[in-house]
C-alpha cells in the first residue's frame, strides 16, 4: 500500500504543511487582516494538522494490529500537539501581532 510505503515521508509533509498554514494563517490575521484567508487557513492547518496523523494511525495499526515505534511516535505527536505546541502557537500568533503592529508604525510615520 503506498500510503504505508511512504508514512514517513507523508508525516514529515504534512507537518511541514501544517507549520507553514500556521505561520501564514497569523500572517492573514494581522497583517493582511483578512478574516477569510484566517479561517482558510486555519482550517488547512488543523486538517493537515491531525488528518494525515489519524489516517496513518490507524491504517498502521490495521496493518500490523499492534502498535510499534510508528505508532507510539505519531501518538506522541498527537499529544505534543495538543498539549505543548498549543503554547508555542501562542508565542508566535504574539510575534507576527507585534511584528505587523510595529510594520504599520513606521510605515504612518514615513
Amino acid at each position: 500500500m503506498f500510503l504505508m510505503e511512504y508514512k514517513w515521508w507523508i508525516l514529515l509533509l504534512s507537518e511541514i504543511i501544517a507549520w507553514l498554514a500556521t505561520i501564514y494563517m497569523c500572517f492573514a490575521r494581522y497583517w493582511l487582516q483578512s478574516k477569510t484567508q484566517f479561517i482558510i487557513w486555519g482550517t488547512v492547518a488543523i486538517i493537515t494538522g491531525y488528518f494525515p496523523h489519524i489516517t496513518l494511525l490507524i491504517l498502521d495499526f490495521l496493518k500490523y494490529g499492534t502498535f510499534h515505534f510508528f505508532s507510539i511516535f505519531v501518538v506522541i505527536l498527537l499529544l505534543l500537539g495538543l498539549t505543548i505546541f498549543k503554547k508555542y502557537i501562542v508565542l508566535l500568533d504574539k510575534w507576527i501581532q507585534d511584528w505587523a503592529n510595529k510594520s504599520r508604525v513606521n510605515q504612518k510615520e514615513k
